[in-house]
């Protein structure tokens, strides 16, 4: 070891091998080699110390200055200077070597002073108070020492520079900060080049440039910034290096190289998710990509088997049919389901149950749970979760086979059933709308949800049904335009929320055809105008906006729906009159536009549909006569004009129509009943009449008593019927029966003349409002079809 210092006693210091050569020879032994006795007896003597009381050899005081562990120079000795000897003087500023020689040249000192292994000399003193200048060199150099530490891996070795003028130790950094801090970091006399100076001493430029350098304000202030320059570089390179290893907060549960797992599973990720989201440590994307590297089984054999050269994934057994086999489709879904379960359960409010959600070791098939309770479509079981099923095969009730993994064969569907309530909180994130796989989404009971529909929704190109149902206040906004451009999207269903929607003012034009069925946005507070670009969807079938709050008139455009089968827009607020292109729509077998404030005449054309089974034109402020077309209606079964006040007029339009409801409660008709009303009637015991609150006149027809087994509603109250016009089969028969008493003599109760007319109380029988909302099954929506089909 070159220039290295050892402590021995207070402040013992080496004087190296190669200085000494330069002096006088050096006292050998019969071997020819250098003497070498080293003094480590801590404060004990030494063989520079005074012996029974004899003149020493080497005073203390001859201590020289010299290289060593603590600085550029020693620190000088305490004591007297002989005047026969060298003094403290002679070698102030000198270096090691020239002060080793003199010292070595004397006889006195040459013989007897200790020497180590490598045949350093080693000189003992004490240490006394250094200068000013000696302390700023020995803090200059323990920040250089203590400032390359942070990282070991973002040192390297400097290399010397070709020049001969440009002239640095050779020592790597490294080297020098090795596990003795005490050790010297002197340059050999390979690595420095040494000039003599005037005097004849030997300094080297290494000695020259820390003395110019290390002593001056300027160096100083040099040397601090590029000490600081340095750490920065090197927290800035470390928090680089570290970035991967900290995002496993303990130690990973999956073996292999992390940072490379990390770097990759990133690279992918960040596809779908912007980096700077992925490095917010707050985020649930950076605890699904956590989640992934760190203990995801799946996703990370997967990344550590990739393909060296192309960094291609494994494909996956067999995949999925819609949306491949590919690696890293399936390290995207899990990330996205990770995604989606931090979104939504928190410390604070946890899903109730995980539904086997971040299972590590398992295909994300199986990340449902069998919850055994009757419900439509899975039979006896409600697979609550992620469903996968066989693309062929089908269980014992119809149903398509669950399927846990695609070790067998593709996965036919995916469906995304969470309609079990499970304490779901916070937001659907973006990342959601990349689960390309998804075939239908059933969501309903997340009362604390929040947020919005992503509109990343739109990357679902596989989705053919979407269901949001029951959510809490905080879910609603605005209804994202790609949802419409899904090219696959057939249903869509909104019900029951206490947030509120609105539609997009308009959608993007992908040149495929769409094929969207059904909207069903009902008593979710769906406000604003009915949007006109419903009617560029060609294969609509139904639209059902109940209890909503939209405003407005009802687009002349909807008459281009060819294929329309139901229009309820029951219970919102809009208004102006109805127009004459609803006549258009061929195809409607329903068509329900009751409570709302829609004015003037009824259509005459509504007459042209033919296939119209249900007209629900109630709570209105619609008048005039029925038109004489609606006798074309030969298809019409259940009608309510209710609460229209100013309809007036014959009902002769509805005579011979296979009728089964008729409710014309509230309104001003004055003429009698046609005695073919109900002739043709199709549902046995199932007719329902309201003639209630009306100027009818004559007496009731014969057709009631004939059918009066098989009516179960019928009310003549508030009218001008001849007396007596009620039989007594009536009386006896029709299950329920609401009369004045001057025409139904037979009536255990009957409503007086002087009975309150304006009584608003349901529960007065006199004034009794059938609700043929509910009596017709429209509170089920579309179902009242298949009610009255039965």
């Amino acid at each position: 070891m070159n220039g290295n210092a050892k402590e021995s006693g207070f402040a013992n210091h080496r004087v190296g091998e190669a200085a000494l050569r330069g002096g006088a020879n050096a006292n050998t032994d019969d071997d020819g080699g250098n003497s070498a006795e080293a003094d480590n007896e801590g404060y004990g003597p030494g063989p520079s110390d005074v012996i029974d009381d004899q003149e020493p050899r080497c005073r203390k005081g001859e201590f020289v200055r010299g290289t060593n562990g603590h600085g550029p120079g020693a620190h000088p000795v305490a004591g007297s200077v002989p005047a026969d000897g060298p003094t403290l003087a002679d070698y102030e500023g000198q270096s090691t070597a020239t002060a080793a020689a003199a010292a070595a040249a004397r006889p006195e000192c040459s013989d007897e002073h200790g020497v180590d292994d490598n045949g350093d000399i080693i000189l003992e003193g004490f240490v006394a108070e250094p200068t000013r200048e000696e302390i700023l060199d020995e803090a200059a150099e323990r920040l250089i020492e203590s400032s390359i530490t942070l990282d070991p891996s973002a040192v390297r070795k400097i290399r010397d520079s070709d020049s001969d003028d440009d002239v640095r130790p050779s020592t790597s950094i490294t080297e020098c900060m090795g596990d003795s801090h005490a050790e010297d970091v002197t340059p050999n006399s390979n690595d420095v080049d040494v000039a003599q100076d005037d005097g004849g001493a030997t300094i080297s430029r290494w000695e020259e440039f820390r003395k110019t350098y290390f002593r001056s304000p300027f160096g100083i202030g040099v040397l601090t910034g590029l000490v600081v320059l340095a750490i920065v570089l090197a927290v800035s390179f470390g928090s680089n290096n570290s970035a991967s290893s900290s995002i496993c907060t303990g130690s990973a549960s999956v073996a292999g190289d992390v940072n490379d797992r990390y770097t990759h599973a990133k690279s992918i990720v960040s596809k779908i998710t912007p980096l700077d989201t992925l490095r917010n440590a707050s985020s649930p994307q950076y605890e699904a990509l956590q989640w992934i590297v760190c203990e995801d089984e799946i996703s990370s054999k997967l990344i550590d088997e990739k393909d060296p050269s192309t960094n291609i994934l494994p494909t996956q057994m067999h995949g999925f049919i819609s949306g491949g086999d590919s690696g890293e489709a399936q390290v995207l879904r899990r990330y996205t389901l990770a995604t989606f379960y931090f979104s939504t359960s928190s410390i604070d409010m946890p899903w109730i149950d995980k539904w086997n959600f971040l299972s590590p070791d398992v295909h994300e098939c199986s990340w449902h749970q069998n919850i055994t309770r009757e419900n439509w479509p899975w039979g006896g079981f409600d697979p609550a979760g992620l469903v996968c099923t066989h693309p062929t095969r089908s269980s014992e009730g119809g149903f398509h086979e669950i399927m846990l993994n695609d070790r067998e064969t593709y996965i036919g569907k995916v469906f995304w059933n969470f309609r079990i309530s499970n304490n779901l909180s916070g937001t659907i994130p973006p990342e959601f709308g990349y689960l390309e796989d998804m075939n239908e989404i059933t969501m309903e009971n997340q009362k604390q949800m929040i947020g919005s529909i992503p509109s990343t929704i739109g990357n679902m190109v596989n989705l053919y049904s979407l269901s949001f149902q029951f959510f809490g206040p905080g879910f609603g906004g605005l209804i994202p335009s790609s949802l419409f451009s899904i090219p696959a999207l057939e249903w869509i269903t909104l019900y029951g929320h206490e947030g509120m929607f609105e539609f997009p003012p308009s959608i993007e034009t992908t040149g495929v055809e769409n094929k969207i069925a059904g909207v069903f946005i009902r008593f979710s507070g769906l406000a604003g105008t009915i949007p006109q670009f419903l009617s560029e969807f060609q294969n609509l079938l139904q639209i059902d906006f109940e209890g909503n709050s939209l405003q407005g008139d009802v687009p002349d455009s909807f008459a281009g729906l060819k294929y329309l089968d139901y229009l309820n827009l029951y219970d919102n607020n809009l208004n102006g009159t109805l127009p004459q292109s609803l006549g258009q729509i061929a195809n409607l077998t329903g068509m329900t536009l009751g409570k709302n404030d829609f004015q003037g005449p009824i259509p005459s054309s509504l007459g042209n549909l033919s296939k119209l089974r249900l007209l629900d034109l109630s709570y209105n402020k619609l008048e005039g006569p029925i038109p004489a077309t609606f006798s074309q209606l030969t298809s019409l079964e259940h009608v309510s004009l209710q609460h229209n006040a100013h309809l007036n007029g014959s009902v002769s339009a509805f005579e011979g129509l296979p009728l089964s409801n008729l409710l014309l409660y509230s309104n001003s008709f004055s003429s009698t009943i046609p005695a073919g009303l109900f002739s043709n009637s199709t549902h046995g015991n199932n007719i329902f009449a309201d003639f209630g609150h009306n100027n009818f006149t004559g007496k009731i027809p014969e057709i009631f008593s004939e059918k009066a087994s098989n009516t179960s509603y019928l009310s003549i109250m508030k009218n001008k019927f001849d007396a007596d016009s009620v039989e007594d089969v009536i009386c006896d028969e029709v299950q329920t029966l609401f009369a004045d008493c001057n025409s139904c003599r037979c009536c255990q109760f009957c409503c007086a003349e002087n009975s309150a007319e304006e009584s608003s109380q349901t529960s007065d029988p006199c004034n009794f409002d059938l609700d043929f909302h509910t009596l017709s099954g429209l509170n089920m929506g579309s179902w009242w079809k298949v009610k009255w089909d039965a």
